[in-house]
C-alpha cells in the first residue's frame, strides 16, 4: 500500500517523477526544474507541482543519479558508468548461462528512482 506522499510521485501508469526525471534527462540534458515540470505536464500528462519535481530531482541527486550543474541538472557519469557495468554483467552472465544476483546489483546501484 502506498503512502501519501508516494502517490503523490506516481502517474496513471505507476510511474514514480523520479523515474520519468531519470527518462526525461537520459535524452535530453541539462534541464532546469522549470523545464522538467513542462515536460512532466506536457509530455507525460501529469498533474505534479513544481515543488514536487525541485524535491525529486534533488533526492536523485543525492542518491547520486544526477548531478546540479549551473545550467541544470544532467545524469552523474559514474552512475551511468555503474548501469553500463551491470548490464554487461547481466549480459556475460545469459551468454554463460548462470545465475545471476540481479537484486544485489541493483542494490549495489542505489537504484532507487521508483521510491
Amino acid at each position: 500500500m502506498s503512502t501519501t506522499s508516494e502517490s503523490l510521485y506516481l502517474n496513471e501508469k505507476g510511474k514514480t517523477v523520479k523515474a520519468i526525471i531519470v527518462q526525461i534527462i537520459s535524452r535530453e540534458w541539462p534541464l532546469k526544474t522549470k523545464q522538467l515540470h513542462q515536460l512532466l505536464k506536457k509530455e507525460h500528462g501529469m498533474s505534479v507541482t513544481y515543488q514536487a519535481v525541485h524535491k525529486a530531482a534533488n533526492q536523485l541527486v543525492q542518491e547520486g543519479v544526477l548531478r546540479k550543474e549551473e545550467k541544470g541538472y544532467q545524469m552523474d557519469e559514474k552512475w551511468i558508468g555503474k548501469i553500463e557495468n551491470t548490464s554487461k554483467n547481466i549480459a556475460l552472465n545469459y551468454s554463460e548461462n548462470k545465475k545471476f544476483n540481479f537484486e544485489k546489483e541493483i542494490n549495489h546501484l542505489s537504484l532507487n528512482i521508483n521510491h
